[in-house]
């Protein structure tokens, strides 16, 4: 192993067990090697190829029907349903969120826990990573609103997988997730500083990103979809959820981070978040059929369905 990446896996550790090192690692780390994404895929199955060498090059991917739509409206379903009966748990902000959705529906569970999502995020990171939560949300057109997520921003700068399931048809005025293609990439931040004048590791964009789309229109893209679309991101990229002009959007969002990263200061971060603990003797709601693409989904050598569907990632 190089002195290079000792001294990143190193940095990387520090900022995992010790916010007041996050900084610090965060700079260590990106001076030294932007990325732990591997060079090559080749030992992957051909289908998470695709997958992996989309999110690498671009920033993104997008997957059609990846859940039926009939478990999409039930999942809506169970959201409103939280709403209601888990209001000690709702962020209410420009969209209502729930933090921990897992825990208290099966129909959201099941997307949750596909494992699928979990290899992906393996295999592009180049580490092992765990589901940290699902969050559940809802956001409807108000005039002047900044779209799901407060505009433009990136999580980090170090490579991350999320994963977002549209839970209803979601057109261009209906707040489709958008990105900066290819913002993640080493060479294009140091690029994208210089050109709207950003600060070093700034993570919040807002106007800037105009200078940036102004710079290279084709660069920014509006990720629409039918109820069941999956996306598939890497956080590190500039992106947002674009403001209503019409209706409203259901979602769910898989945060999936490194497993050394410490629960309690994820817990501290995203509160209020429901936790095991605090459903504990109660049984799942909402078990009635349905079914998402990781109860349905047989090995890739044998699923033609899949295979086509991964064949049209976009």
């Amino acid at each position: 192993m190089s002195a290079k990446r000792r001294i990143g896996q190193f940095a990387r550790k520090a900022l995992s067990r010790s916010v007041s090192l996050s900084v610090l690692g965060q700079r260590t780390w990106f001076l030294l090697n932007k990325s732990h994404v591997p060079r090559s895929f080749r030992n992957c199955p051909p289908q998470d190829r695709i997958v992996l060498e989309q999110i690498k090059e671009r920033g993104y991917c997008v997957v059609p029907a990846f859940v039926p739509a009939d478990a999409c409206r039930q999942c809506i379903e169970e959201t409103e349903r939280l709403f209601r009966e888990h209001r000690e748990f709702v962020h209410q902000g420009e969209d209502l969120r729930v933090f921990g959705a897992e825990h208290v529906s099966a129909p959201i569970r099941r997307f949750a826990h596909d494992p699928w999502l979990i290899q992906i995020a393996n295999a592009y990171t180049g580490r092992r990573n765990r589901l940290f939560c699902t969050l559940t949300n809802k956001i409807v057109y108000q005039e002047d609103g900044l779209g799901s997520g407060g505009g433009w921003h990136r999580d980090g700068f170090f490579p991350e997988i999320k994963a977002i399931l549209y839970l209803n048809d979601v057109d261009g005025e209906t707040g489709p997730f958008q990105i900066l293609e290819g913002s993640h990439a080493r060479g294009q931040v140091l690029r994208d500083m210089r050109t709207a004048d950003l600060r070093f590791l700034q993570n919040r964009i807002d106007l800037q990103a105009d200078a940036l789309v102004e710079h290279d229109p084709s660069r920014h893209k509006s990720l629409s979809g039918g109820a069941g679309t999956l996306l598939l991101f890497d956080t590190s990229a500039i992106h947002r959820g674009a403001p209503l002009r019409r209706g409203v959007r259901y979602a769910l969002t898989n945060y999936i981070l490194d497993e050394t990263i410490p629960t309690q200061t994820l817990y501290d971060t995203y509160a209020p978040i429901i936790r095991e603990s605090h459903i504990k003797g109660d049984r799942l709601t909402g078990d009635s059929g349905c079914v998402t693409a990781g109860a349905i989904r047989p090995k890739p050598e044998t699923n033609l369905a899949t295979s086509e569907r991964l064949g049209q990632a976009r």
